[in-house]
C-alpha cells in the first residue's frame, strides 16, 4: 500500500474534525435556540456546512490522488537518473574484462563482450574447438576467437577438408609389366601415402606397394582392379594406413 505524504495526512484529518466540530456546533446552535442570522433557517444550517465539508473533503481527495501521482512520476524521473550511474565504479576493464565494456539497464548493468568471449565480466574465453572444426583426423588448437587445425598428411585446408589425393582402390601388379612405371622411392621404416603423392607430383597418379614401395605414372588398370581387401599391408611410416599388397598398388589420383 503506497503511503501519501504527511502533509495531506494531516490536511484531510484537520478538515474532518473541522466539520464534524461545525455540524455539531450548528445543531447546537439550532437545539439551544440561539440567535442566529435571520436569513437561515435550521435546515440551511446544517445544509451549508455539510456542502462546505463535502466540498472541502472531494478537493483533498482529488488533490492527494494527483499528488500520490505526482510523486510517482517524481520518483521514476529520480530512478531514471540514478539509473545512469548503475554501472559499478571501477575501471571498466576491471568490471569487464578482456575488452567488454559495461551497459547500463534499468536499474542493473551487464558486460558486452567482445567476440570470443563470454561470462557476467566477459572473463571466460569461448573455446572455438568445441565443435571439432578439424575433419578428417586432424587437431584443433584453441585461439582468441579463432582455431588453428593441423592437419594429417592427407588432407589440407582451413578444416583439412580437402584431400591432396583421391583413393581410385587396390589394382594388381606385375614384376614384369608394372601398372605405373616409375619408382621413385622405396623408404623402408617411413612411406606413407603423402610421402608417395609428395614424390609424384609431376603425374597423375601415386601408388604404394608392400609397405614401403611408392610408383608412379599417368594411367594404371592394365592388369585389373582387385577388392579393396585385397591391399592390406600396412604403410612403414604409419600403421593407420594400407600400403598395397605384395604386387598389388594401393592408387591415388592426385589432385593437388
Amino acid at each position: 500500500m503506497e503511503l501519501e505524504p504527511f502533509t495531506l495526512v494531516a490536511g484531510k484529518w484537520f478538515l474532518i474534525y473541522t466539520c464534524i466540530v461545525g455540524i455539531f456546533s450548528a445543531m447546537e446552535c439550532i437545539i439551544s435556540k440561539r440567535p442566529k442570522p435571520t436569513f437561515l433557517n435550521k435546515r440551511k444550517v446544517v445544509v451549508a456546512i455539510g456542502a462546505f465539508c463535502a466540498t472541502l473533503l472531494l478537493f483533498t481527495l482529488t488533490h492527494s490522488s494527483r499528488s500520490s501521482a505526482h510523486m510517482e512520476y517524481m520518483r521514476s524521473a529520480a530512478g531514471s537518473i540514478i539509473n545512469l550511474d548503475d554501472c559499478p565504479h571501477q575501471s571498466e576493464a576491471e568490471v569487464c574484462q578482456n575488452g567488454g565494456h559495461c551497459v547500463d539497464g534499468d536499474r542493473s548493468w551487464s558486460c558486452a563482450c567482445p567476440d570470443g568471449y563470454t561470462g557476467k565480466h566477459c572473463e571466460i574465453e569461448i573455446d572455438e574447438c568445441e565443435s571439432s572444426p578439424c575433419l578428417h583426423g586432424g587437431w584443433c588448437t584453441d585461439g582468441p576467437n579463432s582455431y588453428t587445425c593441423s592437419c594429417t598428411p592427407s588432407f589440407v585446408g582451413p578444416n583439412c577438408e580437402e584431400t591432396l589425393a583421391k583413393y581410385e582402390g587396390c589394382f594388381q601388379d606385375k614384376i614384369d609389366d608394372r601398372d605405373l612405371g616409375e619408382n621413385l622411392k622405396s623408404a623402408r621404416g617411413s612411406m606413407t601415402n603423402a610421402m608417395c603423392w609428395e614424390n609424384c607430383k609431376g603425374f597423375k597418379y601415386a601408388a604404394t606397394q608392400f609397405h614401403n614401395e611408392c610408383w608412379c605414372g599417368n594411367s594404371f588398370s592394365k592388369h585389373g582392379k582387385l577388392a579393396d581387401g585385397d591391399c592390406n599391408l600396412l604403410c612403414d611410416g604409419n600403421k593407420e594406413e594400407i600400403c598395397g599388397g605384395k604386387l598389388k598398388n594401393s592408387v591415388y589420383h592426385i589432385v593437388r
